[in-house]
């Protein structure tokens, strides 16, 4: 019997991410989960979500609202907002969770040369600050359920990504690769690898077709409702 690769495809904005996660994670039981992060970052995600899992929403509004600069503020919902702190990094903190009670290895496979652009060494954080771009800004000024109507649909779509970050997102997909198919080829395991849905599905060298020799398996996250 050989090793089983499964490919969990995300979107880095999901509110009921975490849960669709967990879900997946108990469906497949990885014996090894890789993620779109490096070590390093995978700590310091951890490390954040302890601190703010001890906040509730209320006292998290409030802090937000003291802290956060005015001109965001006045940009975006605050109720949104807190889903944003409480959900992101998603990817990164709730493998590490699963794996707190199952004999499961969590190991980011991002090469830090690739990614130095991205606060985490990852690409699926970052704070509102750092991440305040028009497009980020526009999402977040929608209510959290109109958001999650948004990242639900976009699950049926393929991303569009400028050339630029194309060049990136395969440069990094083919290290990524070159670092699972080492992870299953050490030994016969089953392994769940997480990564944005444009390194999973979009039309061009993507990691399914990278790692086509392991016959791996595709999934969308949002499908984490139905397992």
């Amino acid at each position: 019997m050989s090793s089983e690769l499964y490919l969990c495809g995300t979107r880095h904005i999901d509110f009921d991410g975490p849960n669709r996660l967990m879900n997946i994670l108990n469906w497949i039981k990885p014996d090894i989960i890789t993620t779109e992060y490096t070590e390093r970052g995978l700590q310091e995600v951890w490390e954040e979500h302890l601190t703010v899992a001890q906040s509730t929403e209320v006292s998290l509004k409030a802090a937000l609202q003291q802290n956060m600069p005015s001109d965001i503020l006045t940009k975006i919902n605050i109720d949104s907002l807190v889903k944003f702190y409480l959900t992101r990094a998603f990817e990164g903190w709730v493998p590490l969770e699963y794996s707190s009670k199952k004999e499961t290895r969590v190991i980011g496979i991002e090469d830090p040369q690739l990614i130095s652009f991205v606060k985490y060494e990852g690409g699926s954080s970052g704070s509102v600050q750092n991440m305040a771009t028009e497009q980020i800004l526009a999402l977040l000024a929608l209510s959290p359920s109109q958001i999650q109507k948004k990242v639900d649909e976009d699950y049926v779509r393929q991303g569009d990504i400028d050339v630029k970050m194309e060049t990136k997102l395969i440069e990094r997909n083919f290290s990524m690769a070159s670092k699972i198919a080492d992870l299953l080829m050490e030994k016969q395991v089953r392994l769940l690898h997480i990564s944005g849905i444009s390194h999973i599905y979009d039309n061009h060298p993507n990691l399914y077709d990278i790692l086509s020799y392991f016959k791996p398996t595709r999934i969308k996250l949002i499908e984490g409702d139905k397992v």
